[in-house]
């Protein structure tokens, strides 16, 4: 081999070549038995070569001297690999987790990607994040890699078609560009939704601005690392997730059996993984082996927590609701629909109508007052709403009927003021 053939140049009794992979190990964490089915030896002499060095040698001796040259071959064994909602199951469970997050009590909801590659796995989170309702002052989405080729392109914003596997899911369009040959630009909101910045996973020292994180995307990633390496990157995720945050990986790793300290968490084939200790209340969050007395509904029911008969507003609800006051009516039925198919509420459902009345589409109105109606637990007012919409409509005898309803529910007599 090109690196076994090199007699001279060492320090010490160790080669330049010994040396400079020793850094590099320490630096990337690679195992150096294999990467991408060649060892990290065969890497080096590789680019050694290619860079145009008569010896690896001459090649190390550099390296050990030159930041940008160790910058380069780092460049050269890291696959950016990634796409736009890759492993759709995990975006599921973000939004399920954002949804039922307590901004009250914990402020925003951070999320990590973590080696972001060139970013499509950032935009995705935050996507989807913009999806629920969440404006930008609710979350941040953070991006961070050790390669500053790939953080520029990820500020950059712009891809090839081979970014999207698939298609977009449904009301992520609206985020990006698409041109007539596929490729792809991600628009202003989104964009400006996400920060990127250098950081090694394993140094120790690298700075995470909006630590702890409630989501931390780290895939395929461990996989590559020494046991070292992969302890470090452990201590990282570790410091930097928030109590009760999950780490997604990828599909090739099992963070519990890497790491003690992780535990499995979510259905099968979502690949996350939280601190030992707090799966059962993660997964009671998200409906999975409810404790007694929480009574959990899929996306088609009504989440209600037992004993106070309140159910849960999301973010999306939230925005739509300050849109529609605002006149924004459109956009307010557009997140009101999303919340609606997500999980109708008696509130989602309510405002769907409230909104329908106003762009008077007094039919649709009723349909969606019915349907709050049969999950109303409050005061009745869907019933006075019913009213107004059937008296928009003519039916005079069904508005008075609901009337009646209205009255009795709140005990009302026949003179007293609406």
């Amino acid at each position: 081999m090109f690196i076994e053939s090199v007699a001279g140049g060492r320090r010490g009794g160790v080669s330049s070549v010994g040396l400079a992979l020793d850094k590099i190990r320490e630096e990337s964490g690679l195992d150096g038995s294999a990467f991408c089915g060649i060892s990290l030896e065969e890497c080096f002499e590789r680019f050694s070569k290619a860079k145009g060095y008569a010896s690896a040698e001459e090649c190390a001796a550099d390296i050990l001297s030159d930041a940008h040259l160790l910058e380069d071959f780092h460049r050269g064994l890291l696959v950016p690999e990634t796409w736009f909602f890759r492993y759709a199951k995990q975006y599921e469970v973000l939004r399920e987790i954002f949804l039922r997050f307590d901004f009250s009590f914990c402020g925003k909801f951070a999320v990590l990607s973590a080696p972001c590659s060139t970013g499509e796995e950032a935009y995705s989170a935050a996507a989807v994040l913009l999806d629920c309702g969440a404006g930008k002052g609710d979350f941040s989405v953070d991006g961070a890699d050790i390669c500053p080729d790939f953080l520029a392109a990820a500020e950059r914003g712009r891809y090839q078609a081979s970014s999207l596997k698939d298609k977009l899911p449904s009301d992520m369009g609206t985020y990006f560009d698409i041109s007539a040959s596929g490729d792809i630009s991600v628009r202003g909101e989104l964009k400006n939704s996400v920060s990127f910045f250098r950081a090694n996973l394993i140094s120790g020292n690298s700075h995470f601005a909006n630590a702890p994180y409630n989501v931390v995307f780290c895939r395929n990633l461990a996989i590559y690392f020494s046991s070292t390496a992969r302890r470090r990157l452990f201590d990282t995720i570790l410091n930097i997730l928030s109590e009760g945050g999950i780490v997604f990986s990828g599909d090739a790793e099992d963070f519990s059996l890497m790491d003690n300290r992780f535990e499995p968490v979510g259905k099968c084939g979502c690949f996350a993984y939280a601190r030992r200790g707090e799966a059962d209340s993660i997964n009671e969050k998200l409906g999975i082996a409810a404790r007694k007395g929480i009574l959990k509904v899929g996306y088609s029911g009504l989440l209600k927590i037992s004993g106070k008969g309140k159910e849960r507003i999301s973010c999306r609800l939230n925005r739509a609701r300050s849109l529609a006051n605002r006149g924004h009516l459109d956009g307010a039925m557009h997140l009101c629909l999303a919340d609606i198919e997500y999980m109708p509420t008696s509130k989602n459902l309510f405002l769907a109508g409230d909104i329908s009345l106003a762009l008077s589409k007094f039919a649709r109105a009723v349909e969606y007052f019915k349907r709050s109606a049969a999950l109303d637990t409050g005061d009745g007012e869907v019933l006075f709403k019913l009213h107004l919409a059937y008296m928009r409509l003519g039916n005079k005898e069904k508005a008075d009927l609901y009337l009646e309803k209205f009255r009795m529910r709140n005990n009302l007599q026949q003179t007293e003021t609406l």
